[in-house]
């Protein structure tokens, strides 16, 4: 019975890891035949290089070859099918995927492979056209169905990357179509004699929905519109609070008693005032539910491991109001984003108030420009950092809000949700609903959430239901059917 191996990456400098040469020594003996198969067939000088490039790191875990070949176009049909037919084992190059299928079709080489009964590796694009049915997403941003060799039946996305947000996305989109599996460069799949073996970690995307290792992940994200938390006020008073029913189900969404929170307060320049909303937040999620606190500050980002640390140790990660534009920037800045996007795939919750509920979002209607330069300047629209492809207005029943929002949303030809103070959004995965909580402190009768767009020149609105149900998030974003 044929062997198969499928990599996700091989380093480009290293060569294999220890996992990868650890199982390649027990299969390939010393002194067997091997035939490379490349991506582009005609790219003679790279397949040169590559196939050096290979046979070395074959030499570096003392794995001896005896003859070694090389498939492209400067040798005949007949000598590719002789050459693998007198080998022990096969290596499926990478480069692009739909490239390197055009010429084993073209060479007409599917049959001898799929007849092969040794040991056949591949990586990266070759991982991937190992398979019956592929589907991913070209440099085009357009997605390719078509059929691999067949030896296999996975849908593989390789080189999976936590802080490559826009692959990561791609990947959701394919999850649509065909349920794939994301394998980091250093895992890979065993396939021998029908019994598979992963080894590393590995991600199943199904319907936009994710598995780690076996176990389902929810992403999650619980958004504030606004309200109280108790804070001191500067007449020496404390504000009442109005946060509790989204506070216990922050806390819900954990599955733990006392789950570990971190606190951001990222849209907040000064690092005294960081201090004093940790201090709010800790009365909140440590003295009233139990909760383990940290903070981290903005003067902490540049240190890479402790970031790690925290955010590793989080099950929370909460971000106050106060400045997005400012926050936002900081965060690309200092490469955050990425990791607060992974904690989002990892199944932390997300979640906060204001400028910390909307920063999710694609864009916001923001008083950024207000904190920073007074009252004169205007509500304006921020980009974000765009997981949930809406714009969302936080505290839309103050004065400018919901006018500002109606304007932003005929320039930019995305539903609009604007949530009243006291009123939060939380969606996990694919649903959505809105929680809302006694109005104590603002100046409204009770909160409420509404949904808005502009479609041919008409703009639409409607109240979003407030029922306790998750609902489809797909119909929250969608428009009227012409």
């Amino acid at each position: 019975m044929p062997k198969y191996y499928l990599f996700s990456g091989i380093d480009k400098e290293k060569g294999f890891t220890d996992d990868q040469a650890l199982y390649l020594k027990k299969d390939l003996k010393d002194n067997f035949n091997i035939t490379f198969i490349t991506s582009s067939f005609d790219e003679y000088d790279k397949n040169d290089n590559y196939y050096q490039n290979m046979l070395n790191f074959f030499k570096n875990i003392d794995i001896n070859i005896k003859k070694s070949y090389l498939i492209d176009s400067r040798i005949s049909n007949d000598q590719m099918i002789n050459f693998i037919n007198s080998s022990d084992a096969i290596f499926i190059m990478g480069g692009i995927p739909h490239e390197e299928i055009n010429s084993i079709v073209k060479y007409k080489l599917i049959d001898t492979l799929k007849q092969f009964n040794g040991i056949v590796m591949g990586v990266s694009a070759g991982s991937i056209n190992m398979n019956k049915n592929i589907c991913y997403i070209d440099d085009n941003d357009k997605i390719l169905e078509y059929t691999g060799i067949g030896l296999t039946d996975y849908n593989i996305a390789p080189h999976l990357d936590f802080n490559n947000i826009e692959y990561l996305k791609e990947i959701f989109r394919v999850s649509k179509l065909r349920r794939t599996i994301g394998l980091p460069n250093d895992s890979f799949i065993i396939i021998d004699n029908g019994n598979e073996e992963i080894v590393g970690d590995y991600y199943y995307f199904d319907n936009e929905k994710l598995e780690k290792n076996g176990d389902t992940i929810s992403r999650k994200i619980v958004a504030i519109g606004g309200g109280e938390n108790g804070r001191l006020l500067s007449d020496r008073n404390y504000a009442p609070y109005e946060t509790e029913p989204m506070d216990e189900e922050i806390i819900r969404l954990t599955g733990k008693d006392k789950p570990n929170f971190l606190f951001l307060a990222h849209s907040q320049v000064s690092l005294e005032i960081q201090q004093s909303y940790y201090e709010t937040m800790k009365k909140i999620y440590g003295d009233k539910f139990g909760c383990n606190c940290k903070d981290l500050k903005t003067n902490e980002l540049n240190d890479l491991e402790l970031v790690k640390e925290k955010i590793a140790w989080a099950d929370i990660i909460y971000e106050g109001g106060g400045d997005t534009l400012t926050m936002i920037d900081l965060w690309h800045k200092t490469g955050f984003d990425k990791m607060l996007y992974e904690s989002w795939i990892n199944g932390k919750v997300m979640c906060g108030v204001s400028a910390g509920a909307i920063c999710w979002f694609t864009s916001c209607n923001s008083d950024s420009l207000i904190i920073q330069n007074g009252t004169e300047a205007s509500l304006e629209s921020v980009d974000c950092l765009n997981w949930i492809n809406a714009h969302i207005t936080p505290h839309c029943d103050e004065p400018g809000r919901y006018d500002s929002t109606k304007e932003q949303l005929r320039e930019n030809n995305l539903v609009g949700i604007m949530l009243s103070n006291c009123s939060a959004i939380e969606i996990i995965d694919d649903k959505y609903r809105i929680i809302t909580s006694e109005v104590k402190g603002n100046d409204i009768k009770s909160a409420y959430a509404l949904k808005g767009y502009f479609q041919n020149g008409k703009y639409y609105e409607e109240k979003i239901d407030l029922s306790n149900e998750y609902k489809p998030l797909k119909e929250l974003l969608s428009t009227r059917k012409e």
